[in-house]
């Protein structure tokens, strides 16, 4: 059995070109101690904080996250404490598991009701769509592993590659990351070149079954007006960590309506 215990609390930051930027706070990962957005307590709301490159344009990624120093335009960080009986095995299965992210729902904003996310997605031994292959077992999920996947979204968005790396797994945390290696395509238009899309993601466990769980995703658009919403950013985020977590997709109020 689970308890999930977040709800909906937005931090949006969006401050003008030559305002106060040094009163934004810049996000830190948990790698580096303290965290922004700070975890909420396990009876508190579901933290969340959107920058633009503007509002932090000296910010670079700590070492540990792996991460390289190209520029973004939009950046989403997400923390949260949930309970769960579930261990670092099962969430490695289900992180692995790429087959299923075409069971994952989300609040769509624009149509005003769930819909699945994904029309495709699965495993691939290479970076060619034609190596579609069976998913890999959270045996694999180990330190250092890298895993090729794609997702073809419910959208006009063709088939996008990632390329995933298991950055650490052991007992009581598993942290990994992904990159586009090929880009969002829409008719006519890159919307997003290859390496343009990072996500980063450490679950770890705190006292008895409460666990942590931090997301950071960067985006660098090839074209401004094809950007989604922050609300479509976020109820995909969060439908992800329902999807990690083990959680129903559906819960009784979506995550952000608009």
């Amino acid at each position: 059995m689970h308890k999930i215990f977040f709800l909906v609390a937005t931090s949006i930051l969006l401050i003008k070109p030559g305002h106060a930027q040094s009163l934004v706070q810049e996000p830190r990962v948990p790698c580096t101690g303290k965290v922004i957005p700070s975890y909420p307590r396990t009876d508190q709301t579901f933290a969340t904080r959107v920058w633009t490159r503007d509002q932090i344009p000296s910010w670079l990624p700590p070492a540990c996250m792996e991460w390289n120093t190209l520029t973004f335009d939009f950046m989403l960080a997400i923390s949260g404490r949930f309970t769960n009986v579930d261990n670092v095995a099962d969430f490695a299965r289900r992180v692995i598991s790429f087959s299923t992210l075409t069971k994952m729902r989300y609040w769509s904003v624009s149509n005003d009701e769930w819909r699945l996310l994904f029309d495709d997605a699965g495993t691939l031994s290479n970076i060619g769509m034609e190596s579609r292959r069976n998913d890999f077992t959270s045996m694999d999920v180990q330190s250092g592993a890298q895993f090729y996947y794609f997702q073809d979204e419910s959208s006009p968005l063709g088939p996008v590659i990632f390329l995933m790396t298991i950055i650490e797994r052991s007992p009581k945390r598993l942290i990994f990351s992904s990159v586009n290696i090929s880009p969002f395509q829409v008719p006519f238009f890159d919307a997003v070149k290859a390496g343009g899309f990072d996500q980063y993601y450490i679950i770890q466990k705190e006292l008895g079954q409460t666990w942590t769980y931090y997301s950071l995703v960067r985006t660098k658009m090839n074209h401004a007006f094809l950007a989604p919403s922050t609300t479509s950013s976020l109820n995909r985020a969060f439908a992800y960590f329902r999807h990690i977590a083990g959680f129903n997709y559906e819960s009784r109020f979506p995550f952000a309506k608009e």
